[in-house]
């Protein structure tokens, strides 16, 4: 069965989270079998909005396999910009071991600076939100970041544009999985839009 873990930082933003969380639960309903995990790396983290998960198992304990996923939503970007948040090397050190394992990494909003820590936009096609573009160029000078699209794939490396963006990645995900009979259901039961230009 594919898995799709969620990674809860502090500070998230919680429609980056719920925003593809529930196209992947809607595809449930529909009779997609996946399996959608959650996990981070603090205990108890809190999103923007004051709401509190936890505690949660720690990302250590995913087991996932080739061709799964793992989704990064974004978080307040003072967080980003702070000590607590530089000094996770481990969880960047997972990030990139995993994309070395042929697992998907997708980003949501600012969630790519995570991915950039990581080093998987070196020479990678990315976006972000656009009120962080000109952060994320100082930030990671290598990556190919573009500021006109919702979402891009690059291998195998997803990045999405800010906050409902990330419901159009996932469901062009989804897409790719299922196919696009299926996606205009998912997207239907959702009522949004399958596709949004992009």
């Amino acid at each position: 069965m594919k898995k799709i873990a969620f990674i809860i930082p502090p500070t998230v933003e919680l429609l980056d989270l719920a925003g593809p969380v529930q196209v992947f639960t809607e595809a449930k309903f529909y009779g997609f079998d996946i399996q959608l995990e959650f996990y981070s790396y603090s205990l108890n983290p809190v999103s923007t909005s004051g709401l509190g998960f936890g505690p949660l198992k720690s990302y250590k304990e995913a087991m996932l396999q080739p061709d799964d996923y793992i989704f990064v939503p974004g978080m307040d970007f003072d967080y980003i910009n702070s000590i607590s948040f530089g000094a996770e090397i481990e969880f960047f050190r997972w990030l990139k071991e995993c994309s070395d394992k042929k697992v998907t990494l997708c980003s949501v909003c600012n969630g790519a600076f995570a991915l950039g820590k990581a080093g998987l936009l070196k020479h990678t096609e990315c976006t972000t939100h656009w009120r962080r573009v000109d952060q994320l160029k100082l930030q990671f000078p290598e990556a190919k970041i573009l500021t006109d699209v919702l979402f891009i794939k690059s291998n195998n490396v997803y990045t999405s544009a800010g906050i409902s963006a990330g419901i159009d990645l996932a469901l062009a995900i989804l897409e790719e999985l299922k196919g696009p009979f299926f996606t205009h259901k998912v997207a239907r039961g959702l009522v949004v839009y399958h596709r949004r230009s992009g």
